[in-house]
């Protein structure tokens, strides 16, 4: 009984909020998705695909979830290979559903230090590769758009390592 319940429950939130239980669609043909989630109001993906030989994608991809605004992406390309301490910073924040701030790293990094604007500075572990291979990624809800964003790659013991990188969270027009 307790399970016919259950499973009534699960459907009746499929039909009312058009749920399907199947994660977001692929963004990118032959892309692999690295970690995916959900705010309260739209469900993400970051992905990496690899187009030719020697060369990776990073994306994310954003759809709302309840009728509103269309699905939004960002996807960045770049050589294969990255420092073993360096770290990337990309930004999506499409409007209604949210900002997100998300990139590769070295693979001596094992954390990500993120601040945007003037609130405290968050930590991100990284994700191992899909693909294998010594790559990383990370990803983390950034907050406020139109807010500039910093990050900073950290070791094993939260040793700083590599070059600071900043960029700013919303469009050009934020300035």
């Amino acid at each position: 009984m307790r399970r016919a319940c259950w499973i009534v429950a699960v459907l009746a939130t499929a039909v009312f909020t058009g749920w399907s239980g199947l994660p977001p669609a692929q963004a990118a043909e032959g892309a692999v998705t690295i970690a995916s989630g959900a705010t309260k109001i739209a469900r993400w993906e970051l992905y990496v695909s690899a187009p030719s030989s020697g060369r990776h994608c990073v994306g994310m991809r954003v759809d709302p979830l309840w009728a509103g605004p269309a699905p939004a992406g960002r996807r960045r390309c770049g050589r294969g290979r990255l420092g073993r301490g360096a770290v990337t910073l990309q930004t999506l924040a499409p409007p209604g559903m949210g900002s997100f701030a998300f990139g590769r790293a070295g693979r001596s990094v094992s954390q990500v230090l993120v601040r945007v604007g003037d609130n405290e500075p968050i930590t991100v572990t990284t994700l191992p590769s899909p693909r294998g291979g010594r790559g990383r990624f990370w990803v983390a809800q950034a907050g406020p758009s139109c807010a500039p964003v910093s990050v900073q790659a950290l070791g094993i013991g939260g040793q700083a390592r590599g070059k600071p990188r900043t960029g700013r969270i919303g469009p050009a027009s934020c300035g």
